[in-house]
Order: C-alpha cells, then structure tokens, then sequence
C-alpha cells in the first residue's frame, strides 16, 4: 500500500502549497477580484485531491485481487460476491449495454461456470471508485460499503464532515458543489472566494483528515483480508 500513500502525499503536498500560497500573496494582491480567484481555485483543487485518493483506493483493491491465487467464490464475503455476481453478469450477458445473441449466452455462462470453481485472480474484478464528479461523503460511503468496507468515522470527525455548515451542507459536498459549479461555469470564481486563508486552511485539514481515515479503512480491509469470510 506504499504507492497508494505516497500518491496520496504527493497530492496533498500540492494542495498545502496552494494554502501556504494564498496566505502569503493575499494580502499583497490588489484588487478584490484577484484574491478571490485566488481563494475560490482551492475548491478545484480539493476536490482533484478527494477524487484522486478515492480512484486510487479502487486500484489498490484491485491489485490485491489480481494477487490472490488460493482464494475461490465460496471464500469470499456476500458484499464481494454480490458484486461479482453483478459485474459478471453484464459483462457476460451483454456488450456495450446490448444484449449478445442466445447461443454467445450460452458458451459465456458455461465459461462463468467453470470459473465459480477457479481462483479469485482469475474472476477479472475491477472495482470501480471513480466519482466523476460525483463524490461526496454520502456517495464515498455508498461506495465502500458496496464493497462490505466499513466506514464508520470517529465522532469529532463524523461531525466536521457531516454537519450542515456551508450553504447547509456538509464540508465534502460544499466542496463537490462548488468544483462543479466553478468546473461547469455555473458560477464564476469571484463568488466563491469569501473565504479566508484561515477559512481555506481549516478546508484543507479537515479534508486530509478526511482521506487519511478513508485510505486507513482501505488498508485495513486489504491487510486483513476483510473481503474473505
């Protein structure tokens, strides 16, 4: 898990530079309007570090499965399973999203048959965590429970993420809202950058505390080998 962590660093040694940046050039900026864009290009930023971490935890269970080599169907937790069952299912049964023809069927389900009784590295999962776009702490969530990994945050934390403070939402959907909308050019960057730089740093920890939770819950699922019975 050394690559998932140090991606993780990387990104977030990228962001501590923006946050350091802004505290030290947004007083010496003239005029408003320049702070502002300054300030409101944090939110791209957190969310490219949010969304990065979590496609990454994906990848890291992904090279754990191609790893396996003793574990079979029957070994694996009914979380796993379910989503084998359904990953399989349209792989095997339809191409491109239309349904393949009834004899293709056939050979394709007597092929997943034999494979019920194969290694778990010979099941082509790919666990897919990608947001695009889309993530918040609802849909991280979703996501990992998905697969059976827990996601229980301790309480200060539960309550720095969850707790309807901006524009009456949690800090992770503030931040995927706002990305999008500045993303998207729903909102210009001169209407998000209210904050200041203690505002932005305060964004910046508590989405590091955030992730480092996340990717711990990852690790410990992969290291104790959490998606076997």
């Amino acid at each position: 898990m050394v690559s998932l962590r140090n991606y993780y660093a990387e990104r977030k040694s990228d962001v501590k530079a923006y946050v350091t940046l802004i505290k030290r050039l947004d007083a010496q900026m003239s005029p408003q309007k320049s702070r502002r864009i300054l300030r409101a290009n944090v939110f791209i930023l957190l969310y490219n570090l949010i969304e990065s971490t979590i496609a990454n935890c994906g990848q890291e269970l992904n090279r754990e499965f191609v790893d396996i080599t003793t574990a079979q169907i029957p070994d694996l937790t009914e979380s796993i399973v379910n989503y084998w069952i359904e990953h399989t299912l349209t792989c095997y049964l339809t191409k491109k999203g239309t349904r393949i023809s009834k004899q293709l069927r056939y050979e394709n389900i007597k092929n997943l048959a034999k494979k019920i009784s194969m290694p778990t590295s010979s099941l082509e999962l790919e666990f897919n965590f990608e947001g695009i776009g889309n993530l918040d702490y609802s849909e991280i969530k979703r996501i990992f429970n998905k697969y059976g990994i827990e996601t229980r945050l301790p309480k200060k934390l539960y309550q720095k993420i969850c707790r309807p403070r901006f524009d009456s939402k949690g800090i992770l959907q503030f931040i995927k809202d706002t990305r999008n909308a500045l993303a998207h050019g729903e909102k210009s960057f001169t209407e998000f950058g209210d904050y200041s730089p203690e505002d932005i740093k305060k964004f910046a920890v508590t989405v590091f505390e955030y992730l480092e939770c996340m990717i711990g819950k990852i690790e410990d699922f992969i290291q104790n080998k959490k998606y076997l019975k």
